[in-house]
C-alpha cells in the first residue's frame, strides 16, 4: 500500500522540540488551499495541517523556514490517537521526508533537502 504525498503550501509556524527522549525535531504548520464547487461556483478554502521532520535535514532548513514561506513539501500521511479525559482525540499529520526550497528570490537559486 503507498502512502506518499506530496503538499504546496506556506510555513504558518514552525517550532524546534524535542521528545521525552531527548530526539529533536522539527514541527510545521503549513497552509494549503484547496478548490471546491459551491452553489455553481468554485471558491478556495484555506486548510491547514501540521508537518514534523525528524532528521538532521530539518537542522539544515530550519532558519529558512519563516511563517509566510513558499515551500513544497514530500512524506507520509500519519494519525495520531489519545486520550484526554473522557474524550478521544485523532488528529493527522505529514511525516516530512523532503523540503523543496525555492529561494529564487533570495539567492536566484533553488534548494531540494
Amino acid at each position: 500500500m503507498l502512502n506518499q504525498i506530496i503538499l504546496e503550501g506556506r510555513i504558518v509556524k514552525n517550532e524546534r522540540r524535542n521528545t521525552k527522549k531527548g530526539n529533536s525535531y522539527l514541527s510545521l504548520v503549513i497552509a494549503y488551499e484547496t478548490l471546491s464547487k459551491e452553489n455553481g461556483n468554485w471558491e478556495k478554502k484555506t486548510n491547514f495541517i501540521k508537518g514534523l521532520s525528524w532528521k538532521k535535514i530539518s537542522e539544515k532548513v530550519e532558519n529558512i523556514l519563516k511563517p509566510g514561506f513558499p515551500i513544497i513539501l514530500e512524506g507520509s500521511l500519519e494519525q495520531v490517537s489519545f486520550q484526554d479525559g473522557e474524550d478521544k482525540k485523532v488528529y493527522n499529520y505529514i511525516n516530512i521526508d523532503k523540503f523543496h526550497l525555492n529561494l529564487k528570490n533570495q539567492k536566484n537559486k533553488k534548494l531540494k533537502f
